[in-house]
């Protein structure tokens, strides 16, 4: 009875939802109809969207039924409304009810619709499996490395990940436990499930989004650990709707592991290059899925005092943050390990510098993101350490500053950062950038890269001394990076056109044989399952 009230709530939901805008997964019914799976091979392709919403699994639905028509065995893995620490679960019971309500109704309407073959984790666990894993759990402290390991798989970053995504916040306190304990519950469920999926049948791949958090990237983790090919998929920010690849890993991790690629550049390709992060810099043109800075309303801050208190010094540092929640698991290093220890120990040098100028400015995305109440920003985080009031050699920019990151540029000599794109962004400015943290320009000769706590304060004495400049050669590897990123690792998708807030807007397919022929989804297929290719745009590797 309560899984039926459930369900008849979440498609009361779905048609709410739907009232005013298209519903893609109906429309694409109406062109594809429900494929059957009469493929004889006796392995089969794992599609995972382990939940269900047409913003975040339209693709997967997408390259399964394309997959289907071109031959290949297919199957869906759900969650059944099983997991309870689901990484969409938002916080309040009545929220939460709600998102799982629309969650399964959804899971049920599509599997319905397009007669899919589904695998669902009670289809896998038993009750003994459970109660192992529960007991399990039981008598961790989760305090040691070890506690999050589970049969061999290592998912601590997994675990933590989704914690952070649930608090939204960077670090995990020791309150937190039966949170933590929940999302390890989620990750041992599905590291099972999977585990006892693979020794039963014969999967060849596994197409899967973000690769990370307790449910995507507990997954990913055991098909990695058993050499199953895996393709980690998500939209970028970079142009509308863009795609981005990840092999056998997160495209985050597969982006800071790539090595710098060898090509040249033609003139051509340096000035599209040049021209995207002109226009990036331009409030007004909108290149990319989203312009933070748009809509910024003047505010009341006294721009000419700024201008004559920061050319007071004739060394001037920005610090361009990232939330400081979001993405840690990827950014941080040993030496680095949390955006906490970077601001205290930056700041700290600072103090002790006087004669330099810190500016921070906050990430824009936190004045428009929608997050409950106690989401922390780096505002806060900056509170938390110096409740005080900061000295005179620190100014703090907020997220609604009429005086952008790009407009900060024109007055710093060096740039700070723990982990974001706005290091490419920078260095192919000229302006030397620090990078405490990991993202898609470490390891390229792009930027400086301490390799200790005293590294850092070293080249940060460099800066402040005028002996930090961006070289010839690092300028030319951030170009050729830099069109790398934005043109061969961001793939257009020209199955849909998307609209505000990448939602559904319309297919840019009327029939069957145009969906058969479609560019991206034939790229997809031909390039990884069939010829096991990594995919980048003109493969220019």
């Amino acid at each position: 009875m309560k899984r039926y009230i459930i369900n008849l709530i979440g498609k009361i939901l779905l048609k709410y939802k739907y009232r005013n805008k298209p519903d893609a997964f109906n429309e694409l019914y109406k062109i594809t109809g429900a494929i059957k799976n009469n493929s004889t091979d006796n392995s089969y392709i794992l599609i995972a969207p382990i939940r269900m919403s047409q913003v975040s699994n339209l693709f997967e639905i997408l390259i399964g039924i394309y997959a289907m028509i071109r031959g290949k065995k297919v199957k869906f893995f759900l969650c059944g409304d099983y997991l309870k620490n689901n990484d969409y679960t938002p916080k309040g019971w009545l929220y939460s009810f709600l998102s799982r309500s629309i969650n399964i109704a959804e899971q049920n309407r599509v599997t319905k619709l397009f007669n899919l073959d589904v695998i669902k984790i009670t289809d896998l666990l038993t009750d003994n499996d459970i109660k192992y894993i529960k007991e399990n759990i039981d008598k961790r402290s989760f305090i040691k490395k070890e506690d999050f390991i589970f049969e061999g798989y290592n998912l601590k970053d997994d675990i933590e990940a989704g914690c952070m995504r649930y608090t939204l916040k960077s670090e995990i306190e020791a309150k937190d436990i039966s949170l933590i304990k929940g999302y390890a519950l989620t990750s041992f469920i599905l590291a099972k499930a999977c585990t006892k999926l693979i020794k039963r049948d014969n999967i060849s791949h596994l197409i899967i989004s973000h690769g990370i958090y307790s449910t995507w990237g507990s997954v990913l983790s055991v098909f990695r650990q058993n050499h199953i090919p895996a393709l980690v998929w998500g939209r970028g920010y970079v142009g509308k709707g863009k795609i981005i690849f990840g092999h056998n890993m997160g495209y985050h991790e597969e982006f800071i592991k790539d090595p710098l690629p060898s090509f040249k550049l033609t003139n051509t390709q340096k000035e599209l290059t040049l021209q995207y992060f002109k226009d990036k810099m331009d409030n007004s043109k909108a290149v990319d899925y989203v312009n933070y800075y748009k809509g910024l309303k003047t505010k009341e801050f006294d721009i000419e005092s700024f201008d004559r208190k920061i050319n007071s010094y004739k060394i001037r540092f920005g610090m361009f943050t990232n939330i400081p929640w979001d993405g840690q698991v990827f950014n941080k290093t040993n030496i680095f390990p949390t955006t906490r220890f970077y601001l205290k120990n930056t700041i700290n040098w600072f103090l002790s510098n006087p004669d330099a100028l810190l500016i921070i400015r906050a990430h824009p995305a936190e004045r428009t993101r929608k997050t409950a109440k106690g989401t922390e920003t780096f505002q806060s985080l900056l509170l938390e350490l110096f409740p005080k009031n900061l000295p005179d050699n620190i100014i703090f920019l907020s997220p609604d500053n009429p005086i952008t990151s790009y407009t900060l540029l024109n007055k710093i000599n060096c740039a700070i950062l723990f982990g974001s794109t706005m290091s490419l962004e920078i260095a192919i400015q000229h302006i030397p950038v620090i990078q405490t943290g990991k993202f898609n320009v470490s390891n390229k000769n792009i930027v400086f890269e301490p390799n200790s706590l005293d590294d850092f304060y070293r080249l940060l004495d460099r800066a402040k001394n005028g002996n930090l400049q961006v070289t010839e050669e690092m300028y030319q590897n951030a170009l050729r990076y830099g069109y790398y990123f934005i043109f061969n690792r961001h793939i257009e998708d020209t199955a849909i056109t998307l609209g505000e807030g990448l939602s559904f807007k319309k297919f840019n397919f009327n029939t069957i044989e145009e969906f058969k022929n479609n560019s991206f989804l034939s790229f997809v297929y031909d390039e990884w399952i069939l010829k096991n290719n990594r995919l980048i745009e003109n493969n220019y590797e």
